[in-house]
């Protein structure tokens, strides 16, 4: 009996320690299956995310995101996995789905999702919700402030809002100095194209000083050197021409088509001419210059139609992208050179105001005030009238609409020798190929002018109206060193009710001329 309860209570003391022996080394192998299960896991959830991404480099957009479902099911807390599928989702084109998961995720943990803002933001502005995706990126500041201050920043700057733009660096706060530096980099291409050279400048040098010897001062430098170029103080170009015209005008006033008379003679020409100005000064914004215009026609048979000119000038203007005015002055000095003789002079004042109505839409108003003297027996006049200019730009400056009006009046000091004329002009232009570019336009013009005795109708009392048609069609090469090459077609066809065998203004004619321009 006694060796039985000593050897039971020998076992039991003995089975004790063995039982949690054998606990722990089961709890061990648990412990020991589960890491490798999700060392397993979380290696099948790489894999599958680094085939994801690079079905997504190579446009295999559904099995990426096939894959990356599967990665999610695995580890579907592993933010990674959302993020990229809502990169997927939007180059698969279904970007409600990608924007539905992006903001339900954000509503759950906006800091843990940070880069999903910018993602949201994107859609949002694809879309045209300009105010939503920039509130997405004022919430991302929260988790990457200096990238999400540049991404409003080139976010504004892709509306067309070039001051907002400008002055997010002034709320930045704290940041390393090459965040601060591409801040102030952004900034500066916010004034630029706000027309504020000035100020873009003054960025710039803050932006160099920053960190000068990062990689971004190469691009500081060459925005620096455009903007030199483009707000250079002063400007010069010259232009020769030849001219072939199958019906010469017998009046030299070229820009006033509603004067022309036709000679019914045709002859070849050069052109030459030279145009100049300066800067003289500039006051927040307001600059104030001078300009120069010098013009030679010579015709080599029909020199009774031969002239020149000279035409210095002055000018205030002011303008932002928006909007923007320029007041320019000139005084045309007309000479005869076919006569030797002086022909006209020539006060010409024509204010501008124009408005960016949309990033694509430019609408420009131009006024005409014109005093028209002449030396010989010719009555004097004054001029006035309106021109409206809409221009609609595609892609690039040489992909355009133009849709005009033209409305003048003038009033000549004899009572009978002025007119109304009315223009409507459609153009277009668009880049070719490479340099060369084309442009094209068609105008319709009445004019009607005051009652008169007409000469080609034995000096009777005559109501005088004519309808006007006139084309072109221009090619222009932009060559190296500021040079172009531009040959130039038009046609006019002047449709009058004088009714005369002698009538110089029932005609049509037609104009060829290359002109070789440089620009210095």
């Amino acid at each position: 009996m006694i060796r039985g309860k000593m050897k039971f209570n020998c076992r039991c003391k003995t089975s004790r320690p063995q039982a949690g022996a054998a606990l722990l080394v089961i709890l061990a192998l648990v412990f020991l299956a589960a890491g490798a299960l999700a060392a397993e896991q979380a290696s099948q959830v790489d894999v599958l995310f680094n085939q994801a991404r690079f079905d997504l480099m190579n446009g295999h957009y559904q099995q990426a995101l096939d894959k990356l479902e599967q990665a999610r099911r695995l580890a579907p807390e592993d933010k990674r996995l959302t993020l990229w599928k809502v990169k997927v989702l939007r180059a698969l084109g279904r970007d409600k789905e990608a924007l539905a998961l992006s903001e339900s995720v954000l509503e759950q943990d906006p800091s843990l999702y940070g880069p999903l803002h910018f993602e949201a933001a994107q859609i949002l502005f694809g879309q045209g919700q300009t105010e939503r995706a920039l509130q997405h990126l004022r919430d991302a500041e929260s988790v990457q402030r200096g990238e999400a201050l540049l991404a409003q920043m080139e976010l504004l700057l892709q509306s067309g809002e070039y001051e907002a733009s400008a002055i997010i660096p002034s709320r930045a706060g704290e940041l390393k100095p090459t965040e601060r530096q591409e801040l102030l980099l952004k900034q500066a291409m916010a004034y630029y194209r706000n027309y504020d050279y000035d100020k873009a400048l003054e960025s710039l040098a803050k932006a160099k000083a920053e960190a000068p010897n990062s990689n971004t001062v190469k691009a500081i430098n060459a925005l620096e050197k455009e903007i030199k170029l483009i707000d250079r103080p002063w400007w010069l170009g010259a232009s020769v021409s030849y001219v072939y015209d199958s019906n010469v005008f017998l009046d030299p006033l070229y820009q006033d088509p509603a004067h022309a008379a036709a000679s019914g003679r045709s002859d070849s020409a050069a052109l030459g001419e030279v145009w100049f100005g300066a800067r003289l000064a500039r006051w927040s914004g307001v600059s104030l210059g001078f300009t120069g215009h010098v013009q030679y026609m010579n015709y080599f048979k029909e020199t009774d139609a031969s002239y020149s000119y000279w035409a210095p000038g002055l000018y205030l203007a002011w303008g932002k992208y928006r909007w923007g005015f320029r007041l320019p002055y000139s005084f045309y000095y007309y000479y005869h050179t076919g006569r030797m003789t002086d022909w006209s002079q020539i006060h010409s004042f024509t204010p501008m105001v124009y408005w960016q109505m949309t990033s694509k839409l430019k609408t420009y108003f131009t006024g005409v005030f014109l005093r028209r003297t002449y030396f010989d027996d010719r009555s004097d006049a004054y001029h006035w009238g309106m021109v409206i200019d809409h221009v609609y730009t595609f892609s690039a400056p040489s992909n355009f609409l133009k849709l005009s009006y033209r409305y003048d009046v003038e009033d000549a000091d004899d009572g009978i020798s002025g007119y109304t004329g009315f223009e409507v002009t459609l153009a277009g232009g668009r880049r070719v190929w490479g340099p060369l570019s084309a442009e094209a336009g068609v105008t319709w013009a009445r004019y009607d002018y005051d009652r008169r005795q007409e000469w080609t109708l034995n000096f009777r009392d005559f109501d005088r109206s004519d309808d006007q048609m006139r084309y072109y069609l221009e090619l222009k090469w932009s060559l190296p060193q500021w040079w172009n090459v531009k040959l130039s077609s038009y046609y006019i066809n002047n449709d009058s009710n004088v009714q005369s065998n002698v009538s110089p203004y029932d005609y049509n004619k037609y104009v060829l001329m290359m002109t070789i321009t440089k620009y210095f």
